[in-house]
């Protein structure tokens, strides 16, 4: 566990970047997990609908990050 965050950033699906500790201060979460994946990977693909399910069925205290790797977000919307 960190006590306190990195200074990551990360691209948004809409487009820009934001920083990880705008993202947390913005949503409020108290926790957040980051879940990194890969269309090209079968495994991430195969697990993708569970977490969706998960992450859906969370309260708003966990901010849920999915880093994608090398995909365009024209092809991310299909997930």
């Amino acid at each position: 566990l960190l006590k306190k965050l990195p200074s990551s950033q990360f691209g948004l699906l809409e487009g820009g970047v934001k920083p990880v500790a705008d993202m947390v201060k913005e949503s409020g979460a108290k926790a957040v997990l980051v879940h990194f994946w890969a269309t090209w990977c079968g495994p991430c693909e195969a697990e993708l609908p569970e977490m969706m399910r998960f992450i859906q069925s969370q309260t708003g205290d966990v901010l849920f990050l999915l880093v994608r790797s090398m995909t365009t977000p024209s092809r991310l919307r299909s997930y």
